[in-house]
């Protein structure tokens, strides 16, 4: 009961955001699947090497108003369907949704891999991209974590 509950509640909101949003939305859905494929298939350094050039870092320009919206809304739809997709989706994935929805877009960004020793769990990695200076996905606690990896 509960489950259809939340179904429900999800299709409401669904149809009350904006058009532009949900194509967004579904955009992000099909990388985030197309995300999970490639990293199941296809080693590590081959997905880094695709990601971008290597050990080289976009400028952190300040954003105009209007492109700081754009942005955050693509962060918001990767959100949105990491919460309706069938499988757990990590940062790695939304990092790699982010970058292929950029460069669709034309738009530089930078991805960064960092690393960080925990008590909990030993070591831990996190994955954020990052266009002019605004973060799209991963901002979180990230001044915990080293920079191991930088691809733009």
């Amino acid at each position: 009961m509960q489950r259809l509950q939340r179904f429900f509640s999800l299709m409401n909101t669904f149809f009350k955001i904006p058009n532009r949003e949900r194509w967004l939305f579904f955009e992000a859905l099909l990388l985030i699947a197309v995300a999970r494929l490639a990293i199941r298939f296809f080693s590590f350094k081959r997905l880094l090497n695709y990601l971008g050039t290597p050990q080289e870092a976009t400028p952190s320009t300040p954003l105009a108003a209007s492109d700081r919206k754009h942005f955050y809304q693509i962060g918001r739809a990767i959100k949105r369907s990491t919460k309706v997709a069938f499988w757990r989706t990590m940062c790695y994935e939304q990092a790699i949704t982010a970058k292929l929805m950029l460069r669709r877009r034309s738009t530089k960004s930078t991805i960064y891999i960092g690393m960080m020793k925990s008590e909990e769990k030993g070591m831990e990695g996190h994955a954020w991209i990052r266009t002019g200076d605004y973060i799209i996905t991963g901002n979180h606690e990230l001044e915990k974590y080293t920079v191991v990896g930088v691809f733009s």
